[in-house]
């Protein structure tokens, strides 16, 4: 299976059980947003970089990645 690199958004710790799946099959991270304090520990504990969610976040967003998953997220993402 060909392995790919995603940014995570969400705020539950659902994406924490998902990104250490991703992690395990080979794939890579190349950032996570979040607004949770529990999920940003984690996500720093594992050396990835993390943004918080708002307007400017497609700018921040500079490493390339093939997938935006949204994981467990209720906030609305702009445009």
């Amino acid at each position: 299976m060909a392995k790919f690199t995603a940014v995570l958004i969400g705020n539950e710790s659902l994406l924490v059980q998902c990104a250490e799946k991703l992690l395990a099959a080979g794939n890579r991270i190349a950032a996570v947003v979040t607004r949770n304090r529990d999920v940003a520990a984690w996500a720093v504990g594992r050396g990835l970089d993390v943004q918080p969610p708002g307007r400017d976040l497609a700018q921040r967003l500079v490493a390339p990645f093939d997938w935006l998953l949204s994981i467990s997220n209720l906030d609305i993402l702009p445009g």
